[in-house]
């Protein structure tokens, strides 16, 4: 089993998809992670080309997860909707669901496209609560997705340790 990462829309994911990847090496034979091209400049996120890139790289893994974390679950839900990807589960960490809800709305009947996955969200993360989240998810998900709450009023999801639980399985 091998392993797909996509970060968030802001800079600082160049570092954070590096953490999760060694964070992930123990369990997975190949993990690579997807730097996006907006991160290079001042730029807005090109969700379709980031689809593109993403697919690309999945291309070349054979049977694989993706943990992606907030903008990377538009682009995995929506590349999962189009079979662009086809991972064997998620794990989701900081679904943003306000952004979802403002730019994304597309994204509530793409949820059901999704394999076995976990949204792993803090009580009061700003970007959507956990319970705001999984009012979402259950409203239009599907029964593959469950939701975690993990404590915090962030948006970032540091602990490695478990999110290296979730996408191996050994939790």
């Amino acid at each position: 089993m091998n392993a797909l990462i996509l970060g968030g829309q802001s800079p600082r994911h160049q570092v954070w998809v590096r953490q999760v990847a060694e964070s992930l090496q123990p369990y997975f034979q190949v993990v690579t992670f997807l730097d996006y091209r907006h991160w290079q400049g001042d730029s807005e996120p090109d969700v379709a080309y980031e689809m593109e890139q993403a697919s690309k790289l999945a291309a070349t893994l054979g049977e694989y997860v993706i943990v992606a974390k907030s903008l990377g679950t538009v682009i995995t839900t929506r590349a999962v909707e189009k079979q662009m990807l086809n991972p064997a589960q998620c794990v989701f960490l900081g679904f943003p669901l306000e952004v979802v809800n403002k730019t994304y709305q597309d994204i509530a009947a793409k949820l059901a496209s999704l394999p076995a996955t976990t949204v792993v969200q803090n009580t009061y993360d700003p970007t959507g609560s956990f319970e705001l989240v999984e009012a979402y998810v259950k409203m239009h998900g599907n029964r593959r997705v469950n939701c975690l709450e993990t404590p915090g009023d962030t948006h970032n999801y540091i602990d490695f340790a478990l999110i290296a639980k979730l996408a191996s399985g050994t939790h």
